[in-house]
């Protein structure tokens, strides 16, 4: 049976403007604050196990202090193309490197759902998307974006999850998560 897989950190904002959550109503982000780490790609069931033993591997590598790891969200991006618009983190080298290995390890597992999102792995780019496609909203969601855009977050969780549907509901099964805390 054919699934659809993805790795992505967990986000708590700890620190986040006022503005935030309603904005993300209003404009239908129905998604958990996420960092998308492994592009959504399809993968035949049978290979799940040997996907989460190469995930598992690759946390081995690492030392995450604290058990986390902190980033903090400043700059608004907004995306014409595919109408969204996102909150871009500051430079951070652990994050940056567990992309790059998670990335490469599961290079074998990279029949991407949109073709498309190869680039945003290649050239990652740690952000928060606040709108998804908002499609003719485009313009007033950017309207709607307050000065006040920083935000700060830990990563205490990664998650691969497994999915038949790529949709808000069941990104938050837990029958569809695997969960590897730092």
């Amino acid at each position: 049976m054919k699934k659809i897989y993805a790795v992505w950190a967990k986000i708590k904002l700890v620190e986040k403007p006022d503005w935030l959550e309603g904005y993300r109503k209003k404009y239908n982000n129905l998604y958990p604050h996420h960092l998308t780490l492994k592009q959504p790609c399809f993968i035949d069931e049978s290979e799940l196990p040997e996907i989460k033993s190469i995930v598992s591997k690759v946390f081995g590598g690492f030392n995450f202090p604290n058990h986390k790891i902190d980033v903090v969200f400043e700059k608004i991006v907004a995306d014409r193309e595919d109408k969204s618009i996102m909150i871009l983190a500051e430079k951070n080298q652990i994050l940056m490197e567990l992309q790059y290995k998670i990335r490469t390890a599961l290079k074998e597992y990279s029949n991407y759902c949109k073709p498309e999102t190869y680039e945003y792995e290649t050239n990652f780019k740690p952000h928060l998307t606040i709108t998804g496609d908002v499609g003719e909203k485009f313009d007033e969601a950017l309207k709607d974006v307050n000065k006040d855009t920083e935000c700060i977050g830990e990563i205490k969780e990664i998650i691969l999850s497994c999915v038949k549907e790529n949709t808000p509901e069941e990104a938050k099964n837990p029958k569809n998560l695997t969960i590897f805390r730092l």
